[in-house]
């Protein structure tokens, strides 16, 4: 095996991970340095200049750090030059930052509410409307075109293909919220699987995917328990 040399400029690795074909090595200064791997294993410095950028994630090279504890998103070119995509939402503060399945999801400081983005490939981002009746986006799950949101009101909703079109009973709702909030096994109860039969294959493939649902019930070991000494009796159990 050839090893690959790493030039930390004397700083130790804590931890190195690979994500979509760069390097990602986590410094003992909690710093993090990031490099591009090419074919022959060399490896290119991805440079933040000015920045020391901290928790970076990367996916279909567009990388998101953190910079003085606000997160930023830039488009990794193929010169390993950092281009900035700018998420402006003006009166608020961008907290997280996160990629879900071709999406952009940024969670604001206030009320925790979440904004969805698509990133389009001139890197301007076009922000998804979704009709939630004025209800503030807690939580967003994206999977094969299908998104689930989590209102403040711990109510849900579906969107197909990022359109509002799904029709869905009381009863599937509140199925679908149920196991959200806690995974259902279908096996349990006849009336659980013929509610999750109901779904649409898109909407099954994500509940099981995430394990909201599971098809079967975890059999766990139980301890023999010592029988107690007052059992042990021979005088009847009920006496006259």
């Amino acid at each position: 095996m050839q090893p690959i040399i790493i030039e930390t400029d004397g700083h130790q690795i804590i931890r190195a991970t690979i994500e979509d074909g760069f390097l990602i090595a986590h410094l003992e200064n909690e710093t993090y340095k990031i490099w591009k791997i090419h074919d022959d294993y060399s490896l290119q410095p991805i440079v933040a200049l000015g920045h020391r950028i901290k928790q970076p994630r990367i996916k279909d090279k567009v990388l998101i750090a953190e910079l003085d504890d606000t997160p930023r998103i830039w488009k990794i070119n193929d010169n390993s030059i950092l281009q900035p995509i700018m998420v402006e939402i003006p009166g608020h503060q961008i907290k997280y930052a996160r990629f879900e399945n071709g999406f952009l999801i940024t969670t604001l400081e206030d009320y925790y509410t979440e904004k969805i983005w698509k990133i389009n490939d001139d890197l301007s981002l076009q922000p998804v409307m979704l009709d939630v009746d004025k209800h503030h986006i807690r939580k967003t799950i994206i999977c094969n075109q299908l998104l689930i949101t989590q209102l403040d009101d711990y109510t849900y909703k579906i969107f197909t293909d990022i359109i509002p079109k799904q029709n869905l009973t009381s009863q599937q709702m509140l199925f679908i919220k149920s196991c959200m909030q806690e995974p259902i096994y279908l096996e349990s109860n006849p009336e659980f699987k013929t509610i999750f039969d109901s779904l649409t294959p898109k909407i099954k493939q994500v509940l099981l995917k995430k394990k909201f649902v599971r098809p079967s019930i975890i059999m766990r070991p139980i301890p023999a328990l010592e029988m107690r000494s007052d059992l042990k009796r021979t005088k009847p159990l009920f006496s006259k």
